[in-house]
């Protein structure tokens, strides 16, 4: 840690113990030059959305809302750690002949980067609360905002970011479950499994099985909606699929709706008999049935009138099914779905992308899967069974790479299997794009950018 930083922490410590005025802690915020932060990204940012709203505490802002004057103000919470420090800035807002209601609004987080230097965070504001972590110092009163000193560990500054441990290393291995900051704002969260290889490959099947059941369950619902499209289509109805279920276009007189749908019910009801399904009873009321099969088990069908255009005299019909408890078809796809997952060569390398860090898995099974069954529909286009998951199987042969033109490479490897997953820092939705907004700020600094702008401003000043 350079020098310089580290005195920035320990007068920010010592402002807060020693019960310094609110003017020797904002010099003591300014008193931050741009080479003691790991960018000029992170600089930039700092002096914009930070010691810019810094000039806010101790005003007060009056604006008309509903027709009643209503006064806004920010008090300021400051916790200071070992290597961090926590900016919060407190909305309270009073609506003329009420109590003031005051939320946290903007926090920040200021810590040292692996290489020594400074970095911002925008906190997410659910995550930041000094009043709950920190210890209370002292207070002050700047015009009409308070002013809320803290002394907070760096345990309860990680636990706001949602992480454990902090790794600073190129390269390291971990060997116990856990939430850690790899790289940047990069969580690796880790759930190690005490079993051999072959155990914990067998768990990662079951969870990925698991993760199956509902998608399974909707494609045999796709798979009954087919079969009865294929009943009505031999009725001599047009039939076609859509949002899940399906539509017979004008089928029904809207003056004799109850009678029209009871005939397409009894009908669907006789044609399921043939075909071995037991209609347990018809709901004439609610327009629906319930029916048991050996092979998709047990399941509804309401018939009912669809939304048409207003004033049609002749009215679409909505076909919905849905499964209660499934049947043989189930065990049929699930046993297929296994089989395909243990003879299958899952294993595999995946790149991508987040926030700034090249993310690469070498050697993984991902719990994303997407699979063809053997059972395919009829009349209705063939689907997939999809589950997305960012949850990852990873062992000993695997290995984590990270890269950022910040923080260089960063290599990790597991000293058992693990289930595993590549998450963030609990940072503001608005972060990454204020970060955006700074970076075109940077560009603007360009030479012939300037050069184009004044003769664009020139241009739309003179009109031509």
């Amino acid at each position: 840690m350079s020098v310089e930083i580290k005195n920035l922490i320990e007068r920010l410590a010592r402002d807060v113990e020693n019960g310094s005025s609110y003017e020797d802690v904002v010099k003591t915020f300014r008193s931050v030059g741009e080479d003691e932060f790991s960018s000029k990204n992170h600089y930039i940012y700092y002096k914009h959305y930070l010691l810019r709203k810094l000039s806010m505490i101790g005003k007060i802002y009056r604006y008309s809302r509903w027709g009643a004057e209503t006064k806004k103000r920010f008090n300021l919470a400051i916790g200071i750690g070992k290597t961090y420090a926590v900016v919060e800035f407190i909305k309270c807002v009073k609506d003329e002949g009420k109590e003031p209601d005051c939320y946290r609004a903007f926090s920040y987080l200021i810590g040292v980067n692996s290489d020594g230097k400074l970095f911002i965070n925008k906190v997410d504001f659910g995550a930041s609360n000094l009043s709950i972590y920190g210890e209370s110092m002292h207070d002050l009163v700047v015009g009409k905002s308070k002013i809320y000193m803290y002394i907070i560990s760096d345990y309860e500054v990680k636990r706001m970011l949602g992480f454990t441990y902090e790794n600073e290393n190129s390269e390291v291995t971990i060997d116990r479950s856990g939430m850690y900051r790899v790289q940047g704002e990069i969580v690796l969260d880790v759930d190690m499994l005490n079993l051999d290889r072959k155990e914990a490959e067998d768990k990662y099947i079951y969870r990925i099985e698991s993760l199956l059941t509902f998608p399974m369950q909707y494609y045999v619902e796709y798979l009954l909606t087919d079969h009865i499209a294929r009943i009505l289509s031999e009725m001599g109805f047009n039939v076609r699929y859509r949002d899940r279920h399906l539509v017979i276009d004008g089928a029904i007189d809207r003056k004799r709706e109850e009678l029209d749908i009871a005939a397409i019910m009894i009908a669907l009801s006789k044609k399921l008999r043939e075909e071995s399904h037991e209609v347990v009873y018809i709901d004439r009321e609610r327009r629906e049935m319930e029916i048991n099969s050996e092979l998709f088990g047990k399941y509804g069908v309401s018939v009912k009138r669809h939304v048409g255009r207003f004033g049609e005299r002749y009215k679409p019909v909505k076909i919905e099914v849905w499964i209660m408890r499934c049947g043989n078809i189930c065990s049929e796809i699930a046993i297929d779905i296994d089989a395909h997952l243990r003879e299958s060569n899952l294993r595999n390398t995946y790149r991508y992308l987040v926030g700034g860090h090249i993310v690469t898995l070498k050697d993984v099974m991902s719990s994303s899967i997407t699979y063809t069954p053997a059972i395919k529909p009829l009349i209705l286009r063939e689907r997939q069974i999809t589950v997305e998951s960012d949850w990852f199987y990873a062992d000993e042969s695997s290995e984590i790479e990270l890269i950022h033109r910040e923080h260089g490479v960063t290599k990790i490897r597991l000293a058992k299997p693990s289930f595993i997953r590549i998450t963030t820092t609990r940072v503001d939705r608005s972060y990454q794009q204020e970060q955006n907004r700074v970076a075109l700020s940077i560009l603007k600094e360009d030479r012939e950018y300037r050069e184009v702008a004044r003769y664009i401003r020139d241009k739309n000043r003179l009109g031509y």
